[in-house]
Protein backbone atom coordinates (compact mmCIF):
# COMPACT_ATOMS: atom_id res chain seq x y z
CA UNK A 1 0.00 0.00 0.00
CA UNK A 2 1.00 3.80 -1.10
CA UNK A 3 0.07 6.51 1.04
CA UNK A 4 0.48 9.71 -0.71
CA UNK A 5 0.26 13.60 0.41
CA UNK A 6 -3.15 13.87 -0.69
CA UNK A 7 -4.20 10.71 1.50
CA UNK A 8 -5.37 8.66 -1.28
CA UNK A 9 -4.25 5.49 -0.92
CA UNK A 10 -2.86 2.95 -3.46
CA UNK A 11 -3.99 -0.39 -2.39
CA UNK A 12 -2.98 -3.98 -3.19
CA UNK A 13 -5.32 -6.77 -2.63
CA UNK A 14 -3.34 -8.27 0.57
CA UNK A 15 -4.79 -5.96 2.65
CA UNK A 16 -7.80 -6.35 4.74
CA UNK A 17 -10.36 -2.54 5.19
CA UNK A 18 -13.22 -1.47 7.02
CA UNK A 19 -15.04 1.49 5.96
CA UNK A 20 -17.21 3.32 8.55
CA UNK A 21 -18.69 6.86 7.34
CA UNK A 22 -15.72 8.90 6.25
CA UNK A 23 -13.26 6.49 8.17
CA UNK A 24 -11.15 4.21 6.30
CA UNK A 25 -8.88 1.82 8.43
CA UNK A 26 -6.48 -0.78 6.23
CA UNK A 27 -4.14 -3.73 7.36
CA UNK A 28 -2.04 -6.07 6.27
CA UNK A 29 -0.67 -9.18 8.47
CA UNK A 30 -2.07 -10.50 11.76
CA UNK A 31 -3.57 -7.80 14.29
CA UNK A 32 -4.79 -8.43 17.52
CA UNK A 33 -5.65 -6.50 21.29
CA UNK A 34 -5.54 -8.71 24.24
CA UNK A 35 -8.87 -10.70 24.61
CA UNK A 36 -10.12 -9.76 21.26
CA UNK A 37 -10.37 -11.85 18.34
CA UNK A 38 -7.32 -10.87 15.69
CA UNK A 39 -8.36 -8.69 12.13
CA UNK A 40 -11.42 -7.40 12.24
CA UNK A 41 -12.64 -7.06 15.36
CA UNK A 42 -9.05 -6.02 16.70
CA UNK A 43 -8.64 -3.32 14.06
CA UNK A 44 -12.49 -1.77 14.43
CA UNK A 45 -11.26 -1.88 18.14
CA UNK A 46 -8.07 0.44 17.29
CA UNK A 47 -11.09 2.91 15.10
CA UNK A 48 -12.69 3.31 18.17
CA UNK A 49 -9.52 4.57 19.72
CA UNK A 50 -8.31 6.67 16.78
CA UNK A 51 -12.08 8.42 16.49
CA UNK A 52 -12.18 9.01 20.42
CA UNK A 53 -8.73 10.19 20.69
CA UNK A 54 -7.62 7.54 22.90
CA UNK A 55 -4.98 5.73 20.65
CA UNK A 56 -1.76 8.26 22.11
CA UNK A 57 -0.59 6.11 25.32
CA UNK A 58 -2.68 3.12 24.20
CA UNK A 59 -0.38 1.13 22.24
CA UNK A 60 0.94 -2.04 24.79
CA UNK A 61 -1.85 -4.09 24.34
CA UNK A 62 -1.72 -4.49 20.21
CA UNK A 63 -0.31 -7.86 19.24
CA UNK A 64 0.79 -9.65 16.27
CA UNK A 65 3.09 -8.54 13.23
CA UNK A 66 1.20 -6.09 11.00
CA UNK A 67 0.92 -2.64 9.17
CA UNK A 68 -1.77 -0.39 9.81
CA UNK A 69 -3.34 2.73 8.10
CA UNK A 70 -6.01 4.89 8.74
CA UNK A 71 -7.33 7.86 6.57
CA UNK A 72 -10.08 10.50 7.04
CA UNK A 73 -9.87 12.32 4.20
CA UNK A 74 -12.91 15.29 5.05
CA UNK A 75 -11.13 15.88 8.45
CA UNK A 76 -7.12 15.71 6.39
CA UNK A 77 -5.93 13.07 8.79
CA UNK A 78 -4.01 10.01 8.30
CA UNK A 79 -2.36 7.62 10.92
CA UNK A 80 -0.26 5.08 10.40
CA UNK A 81 2.20 2.23 12.45
CA UNK A 82 3.20 -1.31 12.47
CA UNK A 83 3.26 -3.81 15.40
CA UNK A 84 5.49 -2.80 18.30
CA UNK A 85 7.95 -5.52 17.43
CA UNK A 86 9.43 -4.20 14.79
CA UNK A 87 8.75 -6.92 12.21
CA UNK A 88 6.49 -5.38 9.64
CA UNK A 89 7.94 -1.87 8.35
CA UNK A 90 6.66 1.84 7.48
CA UNK A 91 8.49 2.85 5.04
CA UNK A 92 8.54 6.70 4.42
CA UNK A 93 10.47 9.34 2.24
CA UNK A 94 9.99 13.19 1.66
CA UNK A 95 6.34 12.63 0.06
CA UNK A 96 4.96 9.00 0.69
CA UNK A 97 4.34 6.53 3.53
CA UNK A 98 4.31 2.44 2.33
CA UNK A 99 4.91 -0.89 3.72
CA UNK A 100 6.91 -2.04 0.32
CA UNK A 101 10.44 -0.82 0.04
CA UNK A 102 10.16 -1.94 -3.65
CA UNK A 103 7.05 0.21 -3.80
CA UNK A 104 8.22 3.45 -2.54
CA UNK A 105 11.69 2.45 -4.68
CA UNK A 106 9.27 2.31 -7.85
CA UNK A 107 7.31 5.73 -6.88
CA UNK A 108 10.01 7.70 -6.64
CA UNK A 109 11.14 9.44 -9.66
CA UNK A 110 14.52 8.36 -11.34
CA UNK A 111 15.91 11.38 -11.37
CA UNK A 112 15.86 11.14 -7.61
CA UNK A 113 16.80 7.03 -6.92
CA UNK A 114 20.47 7.64 -5.67
CA UNK A 115 21.91 3.88 -4.43
CA UNK A 116 23.07 3.80 -1.04
CA UNK A 117 26.50 1.93 -1.20
CA UNK A 118 27.12 1.19 2.43
CA UNK A 119 23.58 -0.91 2.34
CA UNK A 120 24.64 -2.76 -1.08
CA UNK A 121 27.83 -3.07 0.46
CA UNK A 122 26.04 -4.65 3.53
CA UNK A 123 23.44 -6.87 1.79
CA UNK A 124 26.40 -8.55 -0.84
CA UNK A 125 27.93 -9.65 2.58
CA UNK A 126 24.52 -10.62 4.60
CA UNK A 127 22.03 -11.60 2.42
CA UNK A 128 19.62 -8.69 4.16
CA UNK A 129 19.60 -4.83 4.87
CA UNK A 130 19.62 -4.03 8.98
CA UNK A 131 19.10 -0.74 10.39
CA UNK A 132 16.68 2.02 9.36
CA UNK A 133 18.10 2.62 5.83
CA UNK A 134 17.39 1.40 2.75
CA UNK A 135 19.27 0.51 -0.45
CA UNK A 136 18.12 3.74 -1.07
CA UNK A 137 18.91 6.95 -0.01
CA UNK A 138 16.04 8.97 1.20
CA UNK A 139 13.89 6.10 1.81
CA UNK A 140 14.28 4.84 5.34
CA UNK A 141 11.73 2.84 8.01
CA UNK A 142 10.06 4.10 10.56
CA UNK A 143 11.00 2.61 14.08
CA UNK A 144 8.54 0.28 16.23
CA UNK A 145 8.41 2.62 19.22
CA UNK A 146 7.08 5.97 16.72
CA UNK A 147 4.07 6.13 14.36
CA UNK A 148 3.32 8.51 11.71
CA UNK A 149 0.65 11.34 11.53
CA UNK A 150 -0.76 13.58 9.03
CA UNK A 151 -0.43 17.32 10.37
CA UNK A 152 -1.51 20.40 8.45
CA UNK A 153 0.62 20.09 5.43
CA UNK A 154 3.35 17.29 6.57
CA UNK A 155 3.79 13.68 7.96
CA UNK A 156 4.96 14.07 11.47
CA UNK A 157 6.73 10.98 13.61
CA UNK A 158 5.06 11.03 17.04
CA UNK A 159 6.01 8.45 19.69
CA UNK A 160 3.88 5.56 21.00
CA UNK A 161 5.23 6.07 24.92
CA UNK A 162 5.93 2.54 24.42
CA UNK A 163 8.21 1.73 28.30
CA UNK A 164 11.90 1.26 27.61
CA UNK A 165 13.71 -2.09 26.86
CA UNK A 166 14.73 -2.43 30.39
CA UNK A 167 11.94 -1.05 32.44
CA UNK A 168 10.65 -2.65 35.07
CA UNK A 169 7.03 -4.68 34.53
CA UNK A 170 4.98 -4.18 36.68
CA UNK A 171 2.05 -5.12 34.77
CA UNK A 172 2.68 -7.65 32.68
CA UNK A 173 1.98 -11.45 33.61
CA UNK A 174 3.18 -13.55 31.39
CA UNK A 175 1.15 -16.62 32.20
CA UNK A 176 -2.17 -14.63 30.99
CA UNK A 177 0.02 -13.13 27.72
CA UNK A 178 -0.28 -17.05 26.62
CA UNK A 179 -3.92 -17.51 27.75
CA UNK A 180 -4.81 -14.17 26.11
CA UNK A 181 -3.07 -15.31 22.96
CA UNK A 182 -4.87 -18.56 22.62
CA UNK A 183 -8.40 -16.76 23.67
CA UNK A 184 -7.63 -14.86 20.79
CA UNK A 185 -6.86 -17.69 18.21
CA UNK A 186 -9.10 -19.94 18.93
CA UNK A 187 -11.00 -20.19 15.67
CA UNK A 188 -7.57 -20.14 13.18
CA UNK A 189 -6.28 -22.66 11.43
CA UNK A 190 -2.78 -23.61 13.33
CA UNK A 191 0.18 -24.88 11.50
CA UNK A 192 2.91 -24.92 14.19
CA UNK A 193 6.65 -25.05 12.73
CA UNK A 194 7.82 -27.94 14.40
CA UNK A 195 11.87 -28.34 14.64
CA UNK A 196 14.82 -29.81 16.62
CA UNK A 197 14.75 -26.81 18.77
CA UNK A 198 13.09 -26.22 22.55
CA UNK A 199 10.95 -23.06 20.66
CA UNK A 200 8.99 -24.82 18.25
CA UNK A 201 8.36 -27.73 20.83
CA UNK A 202 6.85 -25.37 23.51
CA UNK A 203 4.08 -23.96 21.02
CA UNK A 204 3.29 -27.27 20.11
CA UNK A 205 2.83 -28.25 24.04
CA UNK A 206 1.05 -24.64 24.28
CA UNK A 207 -1.57 -25.40 21.64
CA UNK A 208 -2.15 -29.33 22.93
CA UNK A 209 -5.08 -29.15 23.49
CA UNK A 210 -5.68 -28.90 19.71
CA UNK A 211 -3.58 -31.51 18.83
CA UNK A 212 -6.01 -33.17 16.88
CA UNK A 213 -6.68 -30.09 14.89
CA UNK A 214 -3.13 -28.93 14.51
CA UNK A 215 -1.12 -29.00 11.70
CA UNK A 216 2.42 -30.34 12.72
CA UNK A 217 4.65 -29.18 9.73
CA UNK A 218 8.75 -28.78 8.81
CA UNK A 219 10.91 -28.55 5.18
CA UNK A 220 13.88 -29.51 4.08
CA UNK A 221 15.55 -32.92 4.25
CA UNK A 222 14.86 -36.24 5.57
CA UNK A 223 18.27 -36.90 7.18
CA UNK A 224 18.91 -33.74 9.14
CA UNK A 225 18.83 -33.37 12.98
CA UNK A 226 15.30 -31.39 13.42
CA UNK A 227 13.53 -34.00 10.98
CA UNK A 228 14.64 -36.74 12.89
CA UNK A 229 13.32 -34.56 16.46
CA UNK A 230 10.40 -33.98 14.70
CA UNK A 231 9.17 -37.68 13.68
CA UNK A 232 10.37 -38.45 16.97
CA UNK A 233 7.77 -35.80 18.97
CA UNK A 234 5.15 -36.72 16.24
CA UNK A 235 5.42 -40.34 16.66
CA UNK A 236 5.32 -40.06 20.39
CA UNK A 237 2.25 -37.70 20.15
CA UNK A 238 0.75 -40.30 17.95
CA UNK A 239 0.29 -36.84 15.03
CA UNK A 240 1.29 -37.07 11.60
CA UNK A 241 4.23 -34.74 10.75
CA UNK A 242 3.93 -32.89 7.26
CA UNK A 243 6.94 -32.79 5.40
CA UNK A 244 8.05 -30.68 2.99
CA UNK A 245 10.84 -32.21 0.91
CA UNK A 246 13.18 -29.82 -0.36
CA UNK A 247 13.09 -30.23 -4.39
CA UNK A 248 16.09 -28.63 -5.52
CA UNK A 249 15.60 -29.78 -9.09
CA UNK A 250 12.48 -27.16 -9.64
CA UNK A 251 13.47 -24.15 -11.15
CA UNK A 252 14.65 -21.11 -9.25
CA UNK A 253 15.28 -18.51 -12.02
CA UNK A 254 11.39 -18.65 -12.93
CA UNK A 255 10.70 -17.62 -9.78
CA UNK A 256 13.13 -14.94 -8.67
CA UNK A 257 10.65 -11.62 -9.83
CA UNK A 258 8.04 -13.41 -7.34
CA UNK A 259 10.41 -13.95 -4.97
CA UNK A 260 12.09 -10.60 -5.23
CA UNK A 261 8.18 -9.37 -4.75
CA UNK A 262 7.12 -11.44 -1.72
CA UNK A 263 10.50 -10.09 -0.11
CA UNK A 264 10.28 -6.77 -0.87
CA UNK A 265 13.72 -7.11 -2.21
CA UNK A 266 15.61 -6.59 1.07
CA UNK A 267 16.90 -10.34 2.15
CA UNK A 268 18.98 -13.14 -0.44
CA UNK A 269 16.31 -14.51 -3.13
CA UNK A 270 18.01 -17.67 -3.47
CA UNK A 271 16.98 -19.15 0.22
CA UNK A 272 13.28 -18.51 -0.70
CA UNK A 273 13.23 -21.63 -2.92
CA UNK A 274 12.29 -24.25 -0.40
CA UNK A 275 10.86 -21.56 1.65
CA UNK A 276 8.18 -20.85 -1.45
CA UNK A 277 7.69 -24.96 -1.25
CA UNK A 278 7.01 -25.13 2.01
CA UNK A 279 4.75 -21.87 2.45
CA UNK A 280 2.83 -23.27 -0.48
CA UNK A 281 1.77 -26.42 0.60
CA UNK A 282 0.91 -25.30 4.37
CA UNK A 283 -1.67 -23.02 2.48
CA UNK A 284 -3.38 -26.07 0.40
CA UNK A 285 -3.55 -28.18 3.11
CA UNK A 286 -6.34 -25.13 4.75
CA UNK A 287 -4.59 -23.52 7.18
CA UNK A 288 -4.18 -19.75 8.00
CA UNK A 289 -2.14 -18.92 10.59
CA UNK A 290 1.63 -20.42 11.13
CA UNK A 291 2.44 -20.26 14.39
CA UNK A 292 6.51 -19.71 15.31
CA UNK A 293 9.07 -20.40 17.87
CA UNK A 294 11.41 -17.71 16.07
CA UNK A 295 13.68 -15.82 18.98
CA UNK A 296 13.05 -17.60 21.83
CA UNK A 297 17.10 -17.35 22.14
CA UNK A 298 15.84 -15.20 24.66
CA UNK A 299 15.09 -17.55 27.18
CA UNK A 300 18.38 -19.32 27.56
CA UNK A 301 21.84 -19.00 26.84
CA UNK A 302 22.39 -18.90 22.90
CA UNK A 303 23.44 -14.77 22.59
CA UNK A 304 25.85 -15.50 25.68
CA UNK A 305 28.04 -18.81 24.75
CA UNK A 306 31.08 -16.85 23.58
CA UNK A 307 31.43 -15.51 26.91
CA UNK A 308 30.45 -19.02 29.09
CA UNK A 309 30.85 -18.91 32.00
CA UNK A 310 31.18 -15.61 32.36
CA UNK A 311 27.13 -14.54 32.44
CA UNK A 312 26.44 -10.83 33.58
CA UNK A 313 29.66 -9.78 33.83
CA UNK A 314 30.42 -5.80 33.17
CA UNK A 315 33.15 -6.38 30.79
CA UNK A 316 32.43 -7.36 27.56
CA UNK A 317 33.32 -7.20 23.54
CA UNK A 318 30.61 -6.35 20.91
CA UNK A 319 33.79 -7.31 18.32
CA UNK A 320 33.96 -10.43 19.49
CA UNK A 321 30.29 -10.90 19.83
CA UNK A 322 29.74 -9.69 16.41
CA UNK A 323 32.56 -12.17 14.61
CA UNK A 324 31.63 -14.98 16.48
CA UNK A 325 27.37 -14.77 16.89
CA UNK A 326 26.22 -12.40 14.09
CA UNK A 327 28.43 -12.39 11.48
CA UNK A 328 30.27 -16.16 11.55
CA UNK A 329 31.85 -16.76 7.75
CA UNK A 330 29.54 -14.05 6.27
CA UNK A 331 32.02 -11.50 5.87
CA UNK A 332 34.99 -12.18 3.42
CA UNK A 333 36.27 -8.71 1.99
CA UNK A 334 37.58 -11.11 -1.26
CA UNK A 335 34.09 -11.43 -2.35
CA UNK A 336 34.06 -7.89 -3.44
CA UNK A 337 35.77 -6.04 -6.55
CA UNK A 338 39.09 -4.68 -5.42
CA UNK A 339 37.66 -1.06 -5.86
CA UNK A 340 34.85 -1.92 -3.26
CA UNK A 341 37.52 -3.65 -0.96
CA UNK A 342 38.58 -0.61 1.04
CA UNK A 343 34.66 0.54 1.43
CA UNK A 344 34.08 -3.06 2.44
CA UNK A 345 36.42 -2.31 5.28
CA UNK A 346 34.70 0.67 6.43
CA UNK A 347 31.33 -0.80 6.66
CA UNK A 348 32.31 -3.49 8.70
CA UNK A 349 33.98 -0.86 10.77
CA UNK A 350 30.98 1.35 11.04
CA UNK A 351 28.60 -1.94 11.74
CA UNK A 352 30.06 -2.89 14.67
CA UNK A 353 30.72 0.71 15.57
CA UNK A 354 26.66 1.49 15.19
CA UNK A 355 26.01 -2.23 17.62
CA UNK A 356 27.34 0.26 20.47
CA UNK A 357 24.31 2.09 20.79
CA UNK A 358 23.04 -1.23 22.34
CA UNK A 359 25.16 -1.46 25.13
CA UNK A 360 23.82 -2.19 28.51
CA UNK A 361 25.06 -2.65 32.40
CA UNK A 362 25.99 -6.29 31.59
CA UNK A 363 27.92 -8.64 28.70
CA UNK A 364 24.48 -10.74 28.57
CA UNK A 365 22.48 -7.77 28.67
CA UNK A 366 24.03 -6.29 25.84
CA UNK A 367 23.95 -9.39 23.37
CA UNK A 368 20.65 -10.07 24.08
CA UNK A 369 19.72 -5.82 23.18
CA UNK A 370 21.58 -6.28 20.03
CA UNK A 371 19.80 -9.74 18.86
CA UNK A 372 16.26 -8.52 19.45
CA UNK A 373 17.20 -4.79 17.89
CA UNK A 374 19.76 -5.75 15.41
CA UNK A 375 19.21 -9.72 13.78
CA UNK A 376 15.29 -10.08 15.12
CA UNK A 377 14.30 -6.02 13.78
CA UNK A 378 16.07 -6.97 10.45
CA UNK A 379 16.73 -10.01 8.86
CA UNK A 380 13.85 -12.32 11.42
CA UNK A 381 11.81 -9.47 10.27
CA UNK A 382 12.22 -9.81 6.14
CA UNK A 383 11.36 -13.82 6.66
CA UNK A 384 8.30 -13.31 8.35
CA UNK A 385 7.19 -10.34 5.82
CA UNK A 386 7.94 -12.97 2.67
CA UNK A 387 6.24 -15.87 5.00
CA UNK A 388 2.75 -13.81 5.21
CA UNK A 389 2.80 -13.71 1.60
CA UNK A 390 1.19 -17.03 2.01
CA UNK A 391 -0.64 -17.27 5.04
CA UNK A 392 -0.68 -15.09 8.39
CA UNK A 393 2.20 -15.65 10.29
CA UNK A 394 3.08 -15.25 14.32
CA UNK A 395 5.58 -15.76 16.33
CA UNK A 396 4.70 -14.36 20.09
CA UNK A 397 8.29 -14.42 21.33
CA UNK A 398 8.82 -11.81 19.24
CA UNK A 399 6.55 -9.88 21.09
CA UNK A 400 8.16 -6.76 22.97
CA UNK A 401 6.55 -7.49 26.10
CA UNK A 402 7.58 -11.07 26.07
CA UNK A 403 11.31 -10.16 24.97
CA UNK A 404 11.56 -7.38 28.02
CA UNK A 405 10.30 -10.42 30.10
CA UNK A 406 12.94 -12.53 29.00
CA UNK A 407 15.32 -9.56 28.92
CA UNK A 408 14.39 -9.17 32.67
Amino acid sequence: MLLNKLLTPDIDTSFYSIYEKEHQVFWKGFLFIDELEPGKKSASALLYRIINEELKDNFNDIRGHFVFFYINKSKNSAIAFSDNSGIFKIYGNESNLSNSFLSLAQNTPKAKLEWNKNKLIEFVHLGCVYGSESLVNGISSISETKYVAWVGESWVIKSKNLPEFGEKQNNFAPFKFWDNLKLSINKRKLSIDLTGGIDSRFMLALFSDRINELDISLSGFNETEDSKVATTVCTTLGQKLNFTKHRVSESVSEDLKAHLKSSDGLINLLTFNRLTQYYSERRLRGFDLAILGTAGEIFGDHWWLQDFPFYSKRKFSIKRFARLRLFPNTWRHNIVSDTLRPESYKVYSSIISGLNQFQADTNTQTYDRIAYFYKNQNSASALLRFYSSFIDVYSPFLERDIHRFGYS
